[in-house]
């Protein structure tokens, strides 16, 4: 038996945490069908973290871009790229497109829907408020020793006078390398009320392992991340209405789609542009004009992704279009493509009346896709026919 109560390990584990810096590992999540692992460099005071994935094989992200094309980035583009994340802003680098974009906020692409996992540790800090820890004492681990515990909250809820902390897990078991105090192995069973139990399916388990691993105690900032001078540099930004025609050097008129039922004065969206050369390219939400729901709750809404520079998620599109999309009746320019058998092919059974109808078109040097679920192909291609027209004229 360990010579230190468990109590007193739990103390030295949550001193041990406050004086760390952050640390660099290599990290593996596994769990239904799903496997991650990524070099991760985690930098606590300043909340930095960057992640470089080696294995992405996630069926459900696989699953989402089959059914709907909206994927950003898919398993085997995301092994290549790099994820240096400062809080408020992630750098993303594509080195075989030598390309650098900075996005807006957190977007490390983690793995299990609504599950932060990656470098995810802080638990050391509250353990002992947090959990019932039970001490299953020490085994060897890959030649080293370590310390098992077990843990299970004390309430699935906290409420606070202006906030509530949630649970959400059946019971947790951590192994602790006992030289390092670093948590190397972790699983977590999700409670059957937690979101993500439906994915994952009945007594499933999260297992996050870290090896490699390396502590820094030094009170040195992160390092700045600039990304490599031979990289062309993109920035994100919001878009509103007003903003969306004039942020490429192309006319982006989206008029046409009122005479369709939607309002392109409420639109919305993201911008990816250049810093230096103005291409780029726009998503863009358009809702519906109506106000009055329908029947079954869904008020139909038109993504757009329209621009000059094509994203590795518009490259997909392109390919899918090449291989399944039709020439539309009225407007042969105009290529559709209705998502319904997709969505019977993968999911047997499926209601396929809300799958996706897209079109897409080419103007000059700028590449339309147009995507909306419940519209008919019919629709579809009037509201792109439409758009188009108004983009040749412009």
């Amino acid at each position: 038996m360990p010579a230190t109560s468990v109590g007193d390990f739990i103390r030295s584990l949550r001193a041990r945490s406050r004086r760390w810096n952050g640390f660099h590992a290599v990290q593996t999540i596994e769990t239904t069908a799903l496997k991650v692992e990524a070099t991760i460099r985690y930098f606590g005071g300043s909340n930095a973290i960057s992640a470089d994935y080696t294995v992405y094989e996630n069926p459900w992200a696989e699953l989402e871009e089959s059914l709907t094309g909206q994927i950003e980035f898919v398993g085997s583009e995301l092994c290549g790229l790099h994820l240096d994340c400062r809080g408020a802003s992630t750098w993303v680098h594509d080195p075989s497109r030598a390309i650098a974009v900075k996005k807006i906020g957190r977007h490390l692409f983690e793995p299990i829907p609504g599950v932060a996992a990656l470098g995810e540790i802080g638990f050391l800090e509250t353990m002992a408020r947090d959990f019932l820890v039970r001490d299953l004492g020490e085994v060897s681990r890959d030649d080293r020793r370590v310390r098992r515990l077990a843990l299970k909250p004390k309430h699935p809820v906290r409420l606070h006078l202006f906030s509530s902390e949630h649970f959400p897990i059946r019971r947790a078991h951590v192994e602790v390398d006992l030289e390092t105090l670093f948590p190397v192995h972790i699983s977590v069973m999700p409670s059957d009320d937690a979101p993500v139990a439906s994915l994952l399916g009945p007594n499933a388990e999260i297992r996050v392992s870290y090896r490699d691993v390396t502590v820094h105690d030094s009170d040195d900032p992160p390092p700045v991340y600039d990304p490599p001078a031979d990289a062309r540099q993109f920035e994100e930004r919001p878009l509103t209405a007003e903003d969306i025609d004039g942020v490429l050097p192309v006319s982006i008129d989206l008029h046409s789609l009122a005479s369709h039922g939607f309002d392109p004065a409420r639109a919305t969206g993201i911008a990816t542009i250049s810093t230096d050369s103005g291409r780029g390219f726009l998503v863009v939400a358009v809702p519906s004009a109506g106000t009055a729901a329908p029947e079954d709750g869904r008020s139909p809404h038109i993504g757009i992704a329209v621009g000059n520079y094509t994203s590795h998620n518009m490259a997909r599109r392109r390919a899918t279009f090449s291989e399944h999309g039709t020439a539309g009746t009225e407007d042969a320019e105009v290529l559709l493509l209705d998502r319904a058998p997709l969505w019977s092919e993968r999911v047997p059974g499926v209601d396929s009346r809300h799958a996706p109808v897209e079109a897409f078109f080419v103007v000059e040097d700028t590449l339309w896709f147009l995507t909306a679920g419940g519209v008919d192909v019919a629709r579809m291609e009037a509201v792109a026919h439409d758009l188009r027209v108004a983009q040749s004229s412009a």
